[in-house]
């Protein structure tokens, strides 16, 4: 389950980075707009401390065009945006998005995924972010009782779940996470594998894990982001 859940979220991650840094260049005609301190939300987490972990990020990659910058340029020392978020982690990249202020930017991007509201998909960035985590270290996520309760919207774009149904789903079990997951791989690619490959590790006859404990309702395949 790791292998597949790892899959889709690094098609989700890399989607967001290259929307995100194409959306607020554009906006702010700045490929630097990431260290603009107006940008941000204040109280959330320190300025200075986002801008220091961009660094670290940075610092950490041995990416070959971060080699080239580093050699031609000596000012700026952070690289722009599409170099930089490039190679950020996936941490890092969620509480950017979590601090910038709610403006028409942060709403166009979250509406790109099929979300209305971007303080929903901020809460999805963080909890796909903490999943990750635990899929590269190799912790069990089966049966896991995560730290971050998803946020489930009522309205979105494209089918997702029933406004009764969200309601019975237990928000801290894998089950809404890959609900999430399931939503937006539709968007990004239509016809992707996601629900066929999970299905196939459901009904592997040696498998160890339970629906139940895993936080799936009762016909969870009806629901409308599982139909297709």
């Amino acid at each position: 389950m790791r292998n597949i859940i790892f899959n889709e979220l690094e098609k989700i991650e890399i989607a967001v980075r290259t929307k995100l840094s194409l959306v607020y260049s554009v906006a702010a005609n700045d490929s630097w707009w990431f260290k603009s301190e107006e940008i941000y939300k204040k109280g959330i987490e320190s300025y200075e401390k986002l801008m220091e972990n961009i660094k670290t990020d940075v610092k950490r990659s041995n990416e070959d065009f971060l080699k080239h910058y580093k050699k031609k340029y000596s000012s700026p020392e952070t690289p722009p945006s599409w170099m930089t978020l490039e190679v950020v982690s996936f941490g890092t990249l969620s509480h950017l998005y979590e601090m910038l202020k709610n403006t028409k930017e942060k709403r166009q991007i979250a509406r790109a995924f099929g979300i209305g509201d971007e303080d929903v998909f901020a809460n999805w960035l963080h909890a796909f972010s903490n999943l990750r985590n635990n899929c590269a270290h190799h912790n069990r996520i089966w049966n896991r009782r995560f730290i971050i309760n998803m946020q489930l919207p009522y309205n979105t774009t494209n089918p997702f779940i029933a406004k009764n149904d969200l309601k019975q789903l237990k928000r801290n079990k894998i089950f809404v996470l890959l609900s999430a997951i399931k939503y937006i791989a539709d968007i990004l690619s239509p016809g992707n594998s996601f629900k066929k490959n999970l299905i196939l590790l459901l009904n592997d006859k040696h498998r160890l894990l339970t629906l139940k404990e895993m936080g799936f309702p009762a016909d969870w395949q009806k629901l409308p982001v599982w139909e297709n």
